[in-house]
């Protein structure tokens, strides 16, 4: 992750997308089932809470915004989650800043 950042890898970037479906796959294993929608829930969380922002951009300033942008691009790849021109809604789109609207 920090590599693909440190090299200006878009977050749409397929290796990027690949990176965010990897952590996606190790909660999904690991700890609980995580669709590519709870996963989105949980990058608005990186860049929404100060603790898991700090967390993330100790290791390089923007990385948290930058892996938030890669799980919404993996999961709108997935067609999953999709606004409606087959995208994220951006923030202005949406009704509650904590849910995705479709």
């Amino acid at each position: 992750m920090v590599e693909l950042f440190d090299q200006g890898v878009k977050p749409d970037d397929p290796r990027a997308m690949d990176v965010a479906e990897e952590a996606r796959r190790t909660i999904d294993r690991n700890f609980y089932p995580c669709s590519h929608r709870m996963h989105v829930a949980l990058g608005e969380g990186y860049v929404a809470d100060p603790r898991f922002t700090a967390f993330y951009d100790e290791q390089r300033a923007g990385l948290a915004r930058w892996l938030r942008a890669s799980i919404q691009a993996n999961a709108v790849g997935h067609s999953t989650i999709q606004g409606p021109q087959g995208r994220l809604p951006d923030s202005s789109e949406r009704q509650d800043q904590g849910t995705i609207v479709q």
